[in-house]
């Protein structure tokens, strides 16, 4: 079953399938097999499992989550020499703690960009202040990357159609 992991205890895993028409609780325990990405709240992941739905208990065989999600996770900032400095802290579910700018742009939520490492998309709006105020979500591209010294976040931003 692939789905987003709802929630998260030492010994279950509830998952809700990626058509959302199901949330399914699976028994993980140290046989478990586990693989790619912490199973985290808000991560896409892969469970084998024994059982069948309609029976009361779902054995996990093994889990595999998304690598890129939780290498993510954390906080996250432009250069120095950006023209526009951004510090973000990606929390699960797709949630964004914001530190800079604190206006002009608002980020409201964060996912990851398909399956390439280091690739998201923030989303969130621009506000434009000339004689009125005037705000535009807007999806920006974000690729991260992480140096001994520091965890540099390279975007840009695309109007939402």
């Amino acid at each position: 079953m692939a789905g987003v992991v709802e929630a998260v205890t030492p010994s279950s895993l509830t998952v809700r399938s990626i058509a959302g028409d199901s949330v399914l609780m699976f028994v993980v325990d140290e046989a478990t097999e586990r693989s790619g990405g912490d199973a985290i709240e808000g991560n896409a992941v892969e469970v084998c499992y024994r059982g069948s739905h309609d029976s009361p208990e779902l054995t996990a065989l093994s889990v595999t989550g998304n690598e890129t999600y939780t290498d993510v996770l954390g906080r996250w900032a432009t250069g120095r020499r950006a023209e526009l400095p951004v510090e973000i802290e990606l929390l699960p579910r797709g949630e964004v703690r914001q530190t800079a700018p604190p206006s002009l742009l608002y980020f409201d939520g964060w996912y990851v960009d398909g399956v390439q490492d280091g690739r998201i998309s923030l989303t969130g709006e621009v506000t434009i202040v000339t004689d009125t105020v005037e705000r535009y979500p807007f999806t920006a591209r974000a690729e991260l990357r992480e140096t001994s010294a520091a965890r540099c976040l390279l975007w840009r931003a695309h109007p939402d159609r």
